[in-house]
């Protein structure tokens, strides 16, 4: 599992996991590290990639073990989680089953579980995957994910982007997308014991606003919602790293 690393060295450690994507977290590291310029005045970040071995059925529990794993191998414990859409299913299944992994955690527009409506969303995504309809693929995934003003004014980009996606990078996208089939674990967030902060989008077509809310509800948890917002808001939203910061540092 690939990892990149920026912040203050020997700083509290936030282990961002990040959502389904057609291509690697690693090539994006650049603007991750802008976006979240903030937390590094405060914090050692590691930006944690899926396995590069990925079998062919991988879940969602699959990946919050191994996450976990690289978690160990790196000597992170009591780290601030930061879990982005599918991301942020794996930080509630660290934080349920490895406690001492999770110190607080953030879940950025996500849900514990997978709805009728998403499981549809996510089936059109893996169908266009696997008949290769690149450009239709980006088009279908940044119509969902993004604000409709943010995706009018990137959709020729989005759209060019899809040329450098290559078979192996739609495999393991399709591989990670059905890991999320059957995905319900709100049966095991009473077991999540570290304060958490549930940030949902007021018209999040992906996972649905009342998925988020009805997570912090179960963990008893403070939430807030971005108005008029899409599922993307944790890139979208100019305060979004601010009110990480400012959670985070209130609870370390």
């Amino acid at each position: 599992m690939r990892y990149f690393r920026f912040g203050q060295d020997g700083a509290r450690p936030i282990v961002i996991i990040p959502g389904l994507s057609t291509s690697s977290v690693m090539g994006s590291a650049g603007s991750i590290r802008l976006r979240y310029a903030p937390l590094a005045e405060k914090f050692d970040i590691y930006v944690i990639d899926r396995r590069l071995d990925m079998p062919p059925v991988y879940t969602v529990e699959d990946m919050a073990r191994d996450t976990a794993a690289a978690m160990d191998a790196l000597g992170l414990e009591d780290a601030l989680l930061f879990g982005v859409s599918q991301g942020g299913m794996i930080a509630q299944l660290i934080a349920a089953r490895r406690p001492e992994l999770a110190g607080a955690m953030a879940l950025a527009s996500t849900s514990s579980r997978i709805s009728d409506k998403t499981a549809e969303t996510v089936g059109e995504w893996v169908s266009l995957a696997e008949r290769r309809e690149r450009t239709a693929l980006m088009e279908a995934f940044g119509r969902d994910v993004y604000s409709p003003a943010v995706y009018a004014m990137y959709r020729e980009v989005l759209l060019a982007s899809a040329a450098a996606i290559s078979d192996e990078d739609l495999d393991r996208f399709i591989v990670q997308a059905k890991g999320t089939e059957g995905f319900d674990i709100r049966h095991e967030l009473k077991n999540v014991r570290c304060p958490a902060l549930v940030i949902a989008a007021g018209e999040d077509k992906v996972l649905g606003t009342e998925y988020s809310l009805e997570t912090a509800g179960i963990l008893g948890c403070g939430s807030f919602v971005y108005e008029g917002a899409g599922h993307g808001v944790y890139d979208e939203a100019p305060d979004y790293p601010e009110r990480l910061l400012k959670f985070f540092w209130s609870v370390g």
